[in-house]
């Protein structure tokens, strides 16, 4: 049911529920599929299912609240399927945090502190 799903999210939706329960279908079948050659494939299907929305959402955390939870939930997913330029923007930012004090919106922290220590050596 996900998989089939993800086709009509891709075209454009923008709410929170129906990203929120295909994105969590998809976490519980990546882990499944982590001991499968299957996994990969998977990854890949959902970051480009994903692009639309990962592309309007960005990184600034504005909108509503259910733009921002999706926002964060979107990154998260991206960060978890292995997306370079999604780990490369937490990986900055958790480094500016670091070393410059600059401020990680309170919506953004989980996915800046959780993907970005994971591509910093020696934090």
């Amino acid at each position: 049911m996900a998989l089939n799903l993800t086709g009509y999210l891709a075209k454009g939706e923008n709410d929170l529920a129906p990203w929120q329960v295909v994105l969590g279908r998809l976490e519980h079948l990546e882990g499944a599929l982590r001991t499968t050659e299957a996994l990969e494939p998977l990854r890949k299907y959902q970051l480009k299912s994903m692009a639309r929305i990962k592309k309007r959402l960005g990184w600034e955390d504005k909108g509503t609240m259910e733009e921002k939870l999706l926002r964060a939930m979107v990154l998260e997913a991206s960060c978890r399927c292995g997306d370079e330029d999604t780990l490369a923007k937490a990986k900055a930012l958790l480094i500016s945090w670091k070393t410059e004090g600059t401020k990680v919106s309170p919506n953004l922290r989980p996915v800046v502190y959780k993907f970005g220590v994971k591509q910093v050596s020696g934090f």
